[in-house]
């Protein structure tokens, strides 16, 4: 059967070690699929692993660099982004379309791993952010900025999520409210063993008495 012919040369095609042997078998498996109409999904999906191969490539002969082929779009994004080639991580978005959040989270990621801070600011500031701003704070607290961190915080829209944020922050004053809002005991019992300030303590002994 035609769909069983293709897969197989699919199959093929990522057990050579050789990437242009890949490419052949790759583009064999899209020609046979691009046959017929049934198959026009698997067709799409060969012909997008095919160009991101070649994306690659294209990539690995500009910078020398041998970090871009069998990684998958993100990551290539990713390499892309901590390597400076932001010109590149742009065409690999508007080339192969990840989700919004997808591409968010991976951009937070590598501004954060560069500590990139002045550029990670303008990027939350381009347009609202598709993921909420959660994410940037705590990527910045993975990378132990607490002072970025603490900046995103302030940002976040959910009390739930923004609560857990001052928490890790150790932001004690910042949690009261919404740990009264929230109605929020077991949280309060978590404040009240690791803070020492007695304004803070007292309010929530007084609310939860």
């Amino acid at each position: 059967r035609l769909q069983d012919a293709a897969s197989l040369l699919v199959s093929d095609a990522y057990r050579a070690s050789d990437v242009h042997k890949r490419l052949e078998k790759l583009g064999f498996a899209l020609e046979m699929y691009r046959n017929n109409r049934a198959y026009s999904f698997h067709a799409k999906m060969t012909e997008q692993q095919l160009k991101l191969i070649e994306f690659q490539l294209d990539l690995e002969e500009k910078t020398g660099e041998t970090c871009f082929v069998d990684k998958s779009l993100l990551d290539t994004i990713y390499a892309c982004l901590t390597l400076g080639l932001s010109a590149d991580s742009e065409k690999a978005r508007y080339t192969f379309k990840p989700s919004e959040a997808s591409f968010y989270r991976t951009k937070i990621k590598a501004l954060c791993k560069l500590q990139a801070w002045d550029e990670l600011r303008r990027f939350a500031d381009e347009k609202r952010s598709p993921i909420g701003y959660s994410p940037f704070a705590e990527a910045c607290l993975e990378n132990e900025h607490l002072a970025e961190a603490e900046y995103y915080s302030r940002m976040v829209t959910v009390p739930e999520q923004q609560l857990s944020l001052y928490v890790q922050l150790g932001e004690w004053g910042k949690c009261v409210p919404l740990v009264i809002k929230l109605g929020d005991i077991s949280t309060a019992a978590v404040i009240l063993s690791k803070c020492s300030d007695s304004r803070v303590t007292d309010k929530l002994k007084q609310h939860f008495k």
